[in-house]
């Protein structure tokens, strides 16, 4: 086993990572960025390099999830506080093999995501254009492609392409262009050992609020035989401790946004569409933990510190919009997924 040393310098490179972050936090606090779903994670490429490190956190094939947030409430300046009963995420995506070659991996993937709000009749205040969202649900239809590419033993490229429909749409999926969202992510790794990646990259956001482009870095590194940090920035930075070889805890920070086209019915019968976005910053403690072979079980649970719940008509007055504080408040999150044990391509690579 390699004995990593130089962890002053490591630290010294985790604490440029973690203001680098910081920085990025202060792009991200505009209102027109959104980060939803950003995964610029890739899949393992055979004997090349492999984006990842050594007892790094798992990749998922299945992963179903529901997550739960307790009462807050939205703070419109000059009203009274409009009470969210409730808040639940229920959602599951897939990941699964199309193509594996020497140098070239592909996979195609789906997600599905259903969020509901239970919230106090008074939400007409804000708008009584919005009397029927408390009966909403929002739901989130995806599909991606992610390629990656081994250029040597060292360097890797990959890339992760999406297209889905985010709205209040009746049935599985609409192909309207008012909740259509594409988005790209490419990347350019480097692993230096198997103890240390970067990647840069870009990632490419449409949809139907605006347009965006963002630089991104990846950064994995290992500080010693049980810890580690994983980066993805702006998105979310990790403190990794590996327990054992069937439990990881991740502790860091994480930038979440959901955004859905609506129709609302107001009080007087008339219809009223409108942008949805909801972001926030958590603090979050996950706990994975292997059930058996394939399955895992993963806890996890933050505090949520909000940003604007933000509503855009898209008709009448489009500058009339709406951007109200949030307050905080606690979640929790669970999920079962499968993930290839770690001797599983070794083994298949042995049959072959």
């Amino acid at each position: 086993m390699q004995v990593l040393t130089h962890y002053p310098t490591r630290l010294c490179r985790t604490i440029l990572v973690l203001l680098s972050w910081l920085a990025c936090l202060i792009l991200t606090a505009q209102n027109n960025v959104e980060l939803d779903d950003l995964d610029p994670s890739v899949i393992e490429v055979r004997s090349y390099a492999s984006p990842g490190i050594k007892n790094k956190s798992r990749s998922r094939g299945l992963d179903i999830s529901y997550q739960i947030l307790p009462r807050y409430s939205l703070r419109p300046e000059g009203l009274d506080p409009i009470g969210i009963i409730e808040h639940s995420t229920f959602s599951a995506k897939l990941r699964f093999p199309l193509l594996d070659v020497e140098r070239l991996q592909v996979l195609g993937g789906f997600k599905y995501v259903l969020d509901e709000y239970e919230l106090d009749k008074n939400i007409r205040q804000l708008s009584d254009d919005l009397g029927d969202l408390q009966e909403k649900n929002f739901k989130k239809t995806q599909f991606d492609l992610t390629g990656v590419y081994a250029a040597s033993d060292r360097h890797y490229i990959g890339l992760n392409l999406k297209w889905g429909a985010h709205g209040d749409y009746e049935g599985f999926f609409d192909t309207d262009d008012r909740y259509e969202i594409l988005r790209a992510t490419a990347v350019y790794g480097i692993k230096k050992t198997e103890n240390k990646e970067v990647g840069l990259g870009l990632y490419y956001s449409k949809s139907f609020r605006n347009s965006i482009i963002l630089p991104i870095l990846i950064y994995n590194c290992n500080l010693g035989p049980k810890t580690g940090i994983e980066a993805a920035l702006p998105a979310s930075i990790m403190f990794r401790y590996n327990i054992n070889s069937k439990s990881i805890m991740l502790l860091g920070p994480e930038f979440q946004s959901s955004s859905y086209s609506a129709n609302f019915i107001s009080d007087s019968d008339q219809q009223r569409s409108y942008n949805i976005n909801d972001s926030q910053i958590v603090i979050k403690a996950a706990l994975e933990r292997q059930v058996v072979s394939w399955l895992w079980f993963d806890l996890e649970i933050g505090y949520r510190i909000a940003r604007n719940f933000i509503l855009e008509p898209i008709m009448d007055n489009p500058n009339d919009v709406a951007a109200s504080p949030q307050t905080n408040s606690f979640y929790l999150k669970t999920s079962i997924f499968l993930s290839p044990p770690d001797d599983f391509r070794a083994k298949r690579d042995a049959v072959e």
